[in-house]
């Protein structure tokens, strides 16, 4: 289970903890629930006043990690084939 932190977000806002680089996340739970939220990923916060714990710190770094990973093998792979197909103009 997941500890996850309610602060105030006026506190939140003037310490900075909102602000910096944003990534936008769907969860689903294990129960089928989904929802949508922004997360700060240098100071482990949502856009509700949660502050994550370190166990949910690492499991989104480590989904994030991935999935910039497969991007930049995408990326590679788009410029492998740029150019090679014909264009009808």
């Amino acid at each position: 289970m997941l500890n996850l932190k309610l602060e105030d977000i006026e506190t939140l806002n003037t310490n900075g903890q909102h602000d910096g680089s944003r990534v936008f996340l769907e969860i689903e739970l294990k129960n089928g629930v989904t929802f949508r939220d922004v997360y700060w990923t240098e100071s482990n916060t949502f856009h509700f006043s949660i502050v994550g714990d370190k166990h949910i710190k690492d499991i989104l770094e480590y989904e994030l990690s991935n999935l910039r990973k497969n991007l930049h093998e995408f990326d590679k792979a788009a410029l492998k084939y740029e150019g090679s197909f014909p264009c009808n103009t």
